[in-house]
């Protein structure tokens, strides 16, 4: 299988990503923020939410530090700054923990380091919602594909409400524009738009592809929100049970749901894999959003409801490409989000992340920050 038609990758996407960020937006009636100044991207001046509608924030990882670092701090953001309840999923899985770019097979580390790191911060602080994900050696899915794909999935979590709102990111992606911004009925309100409920952030970014004949725009997974309902209706899957579940249960439901929806669609594992002509390599890193793009592009319920909300990115996103010299509380507004620094734990980037999360965070929150670091580093120099 492959796939047709023009394919603008602009820097913003990373080339292999080992690491997957869903997010499922938690409510409250107001703008909320936990230590920092508060402030509303200027886009969004005068508009205000009151859907009592809950959301979340989903991202996934595997283990490798260039990544996983970046995971509670991620999820810290997504909580305390914009008010959402994370969902991360953890990948259990060291087959390709070597695949990273930038990352020599010793930093890889043995799997099992950082992940207890990584949990701890989150435990502790009470964050989000936590679910291991391992690959089945039966089905091609590995754990470099899974940490990316299984964002699609998190509907299946029986403890979503069908209403629930969940919205797609990146783990090495951090929000800065507040939480009206990220919310469906406020961008509707924005665009004088109803009806549309499905929300693509910056739509218009990536070109557009062809797959089994059907022409479709590629929407990049940061971020595309909608209900829990409305997801299941795009993907075709159901609930996987009740809260009676096991967690290995569920789990293992995410995991190969996440495989039928490749086999099915892109061909993933067989023969009739997707590939792109112009690389002539497996698009192992543009499954996601490939596979959701074309399936929001089929005729169906969700036909008229796309909500495409445009971006600059060279002006409003934080680029680690560009990173700004000045990022203080006045000039934080100026952007939507940040693509993060890496590795995110080195000297040469710390001091800069740390400026910008101390931003976002309370005092308290990063001193529990600080901690973190201080074990994640002593975790790194342990494998050498």
């Amino acid at each position: 299988m492959t796939i047709k038609g023009t394919k603008k990758r602009l820097r913003h996407r990373r080339p292999m990503v080992l690491i997957s960020t869903v997010v499922i937006v938690g409510c409250l009636l107001a703008v909320w923020h936990h230590g920092a100044s508060s402030h509303v991207h200027p886009h969004l001046i005068g508009f205000s939410e009151t859907s009592p509608q809950k959301q979340y924030a989903v991202i996934a990882s595997e283990e490798n530090p260039m990544y996983s670092f970046f995971i509670p701090l991620t999820a810290m953001v997504w909580a305390r700054y914009v008010g959402f309840t994370p969902i991360v999923f953890l990948i259990d899985d060291d087959s390709t923990k070597d695949g990273a770019p930038g990352v020599a097979p010793s930093d890889a580390g043995p799997s099992g380091r950082f992940f207890p790191i990584v949990e701890k911060l989150l435990r502790d602080q009470n964050i989000g919602i936590v679910r291991h994900l391992k690959p089945n050696s039966s089905l091609p899915a590995n754990g470099q594909v899974l940490s990316q794909s299984s964002r699609l999935m998190a509907s299946l979590l029986p403890e979503l409400d069908v209403h629930a709102y969940v919205l797609t990111s990146d783990v090495d992606l951090w929000p800065l524009a507040q939480r009206p911004y990220w919310t469906n009925e406020v961008q509707q309100e924005r665009f004088n738009v109803s009806g549309k409920d499905i929300s693509l952030y910056n739509a218009l970014c990536c070109g557009h592809g062809n797959v089994a004949g059907i022409e479709y725009r590629e929407y990049p997974m940061s971020c595309i929100g909608m209900a829990v309902e409305t997801w299941k209706q795009v993907l075709g899957v159901q609930s996987v049970g009740s809260h009676k579940q096991t967690t290995a249960q569920v789990q293992d439901a995410v995991v190969q749901g996440t495989n039928d929806l490749l086999t099915r669609h892109l061909g993933y594992g067989t023969s009739s894999a997707l590939v792109l002509p112009e690389k002539g390599v497996l698009t192992r890193w543009y499954y996601d959003q490939i596979l959701v793009s074309y399936l929001l592009a089929l005729p169906g319920e969700h036909t008229g409801r796309l909500l495409e909300i445009p971006r600059d990115t060279l002006s409003d996103r934080m680029d680690r490409i560009a990173w700004p010299a000045d990022v203080s509380g006045e000039t934080l507004p100026n952007f939507v989000d940040a693509h993060l620094l890496r590795p995110g734990y080195e000297d040469k980037n710390w001091p800069r992340l740390r400026n910008l999360l101390a931003l976002l965070l309370s005092e308290a929150d990063m001193s529990v920050v600080d901690k973190y670091l201080e074990d994640f580093r002593k975790a790194m120099k342990s494998q050498i």
